[in-house]
């Protein structure tokens, strides 16, 4: 079976090339999964707490548990997320403070997939309207 080709490494700046699955290279492996990086603060500590559970579930009724970037594209699919439309690292560069990025006008119900694609586009510096 043929070798994976090099890849530069997919940590912003880094041009090491790897043939790591993960997309890092040995300097940067770390960052492959931010689910169980050592020092990942708790949902607690991230600003989940009882407060957002509240909000979640209020948004998620406003919503009527739909996908909203989903019904924007005329697609309807049930949301199991609820997302920050301005993501909460914008935010921060913005200045917003805590308020203003858990503000219900900030949120919407989304879908795993649409969240998925989302987030994987503002890790990458891409704010698009397309799922806003």
């Amino acid at each position: 079976m043929p070798q994976r080709p090099n890849k530069p490494c997919r940590h912003r700046g880094c041009n090491i090339l790897s043939r790591s699955p993960s997309g890092f290279c040995d300097a940067h492996q770390s960052e492959a999964s931010g689910w169980n990086h050592p020092r990942r603060e708790s949902a607690k500590a991230r600003g989940y707490d009882y407060a957002w559970q509240k909000i979640r579930e209020w948004v998620m009724q406003r919503d009527t548990g739909l996908c909203q970037p989903c019904l924007k594209l005329g697609a309807v699919s049930a949301a199991q997320e609820v997302d920050h439309i301005v993501s909460k690292a914008q935010a921060k560069r913005l200045g917003w403070t805590r308020e203003q990025v858990d503000a219900r006008e900030n949120l919407q119900a989304i879908c795993k997939a649409c969240h998925s694609v989302k987030t994987a586009r503002e890790s990458q510096g891409l704010f698009t309207s397309l799922l806003v």
